[in-house]
């Protein structure tokens, strides 16, 4: 997923670098960065949620919920609200961010959250294998 999130910060590099040939001072490579810092953490987070409730309910559909719940979560305001339980910031603001740390505490801890997500998920599914691998003996 990193990857295909990755891949579609491309474009606006390729359109960057265009900018940059014409004279232009612009950061090429700030759209990898962006990228990376808004959405990784919370696609990771998503997706160990996600696995980590599929695993428990034995329904793959109870994760789309989990997902729109999160989405519900994140969407309002459209502006300035980095606190903790945020998933998915948005800054649609021409004025730069005006709490820089709590963007950064923000991002750290959903991704600790995602890896200690995937670690019980982890642990689970090992439970589950052992218990269904007794039943067949």
């Amino acid at each position: 997923m990193f990857i295909s999130i990755m891949a579609a910060a491309c474009i606006p590099t390729f359109h960057a670098f265009k900018i940059k040939l014409d004279r232009f001072d612009v950061s090429v490579y700030a759209y990898f960065s962006t990228f990376a810092i808004w959405l990784f953490p919370g696609v990771m987070l998503v997706v160990a949620l996600s696995m980590m409730v599929s695993l428990l309910s034995n329904n793959p559909i109870t994760a789309f919920a989990v997902q729109f719940a999160v989405l519900l979560l994140s969407i309002t305001p459209l502006k300035g609200d980095y606190s903790i339980y945020k998933v998915f910031i948005r800054h649609n603001a021409i004025e730069p961010i005006a709490d820089i740390q709590a963007l950064y505490v923000n991002r750290v801890f959903i991704f600790a959250m995602s890896i200690v997500f995937a670690f019980i998920t982890a642990w689970l599914w090992q439970i589950k294998r052992r218990s269904i691998g007794e039943r067949l003996k």
